[in-house]
């Protein structure tokens, strides 16, 4: 059995793998998917409310590498507001060097209840389908990466009640392209999220705003290059002790 000390670690053969079901990964396993793309079923009914990836209550999970993708999957009231890649109550979290890409109207990856996480070299794109302005889901973009809370309302039936947040999170060297709103949290006004740190990010073409930092402390904005946002570079609300500095934005409507 896997330990913390002797962990699995599944390596997928370049190619092209279409899923019939969702993937949970186990405590103590790394998935390296290097080289693959990982296509969604045309059935959205054979996955866990749609989702790609999810995982609750594990600890030292690492994903790396590989492009996921919905792009032809159909979109409809059944999958469009289901996240690709959930993520809750897990303990040491590393995404690596992944590209995913969403045609869904909802965030591409929502993590809630979650200590120690690292997401490096990852692309997102593609949750910007909400933009026409008769569409009720273009009041408030959906954050293509959402850091959440653990609660049924926030996450529903994945929720395990505890109303925690994100603690210690660092996303590094990411690329936010053609999305709702790139990085943030929008939910609830106590601060959730502690230690976030957004270092040497691009975010480039989102409908509402690059990063949206909501309950945010004792974290750090710093070095990212943000463009072609239609709201604002960066928004801050109900934040304290937040460092924003070096940031280059430009050619953003607010």
């Amino acid at each position: 059995n896997a330990s913390e000390s002797v962990q699995y670690k599944v390596t997928f053969k370049s190619g092209t793998y279409t899923l019939v079901d969702s993937i949970k990964l186990p405590s103590n396993t790394c998935i390296d998917a290097t080289g693959c793309t990982i296509k969604a079923s045309q059935n959205e009914s054979e996955y866990d409310g749609g989702v790609f990836v999810y995982n609750t209550g594990s600890k030292n999970i690492k994903i790396v590498g590989g492009t996921w993708t919905t792009a032809g999957q159909s979109v409809d009231s059944s999958n469009k507001d289901q996240s690709v890649i959930k993520f809750v109550g897990v303990t040491n979290l590393v995404m690596q060097n992944m590209k995913v890409k969403s045609n869904r109207w909802s965030h591409i990856v929502e993590v809630a209840n979650i200590k120690n996480m690292t997401v490096k070299g990852c692309t997102f794109s593609g949750n910007n389908k909400d933009s026409d302005e008769s569409n009720p889901y273009n009041e408030q973009p959906k954050e293509a990466f959402q850091l959440d809370v653990d609660t049924k309302d926030a996450i529903g039936a994945y929720s395990g009640g505890t109303g925690k947040g994100v603690t210690d999170a660092t996303f590094e060297k990411c690329k936010f392209v053609n999305v709702g709103r790139g990085l943030g949290s929008h939910s609830g006004a106590k601060t959730k999220y502690t230690n976030i740190t957004v270092k040497n990010c691009t975010f480039k073409k989102s409908l509402g705003e690059g990063i949206y930092a909501q309950g945010w402390t004792k974290s750090t904005i710093k070095g990212n290059t943000i463009s072609g946002c239609k709201r604002a570079g960066i928004s801050s609300l109900d934040s304290s002790d937040l460092s924003i500095t070096k940031n280059t934005v430009k050619d953003v409507k607010a």
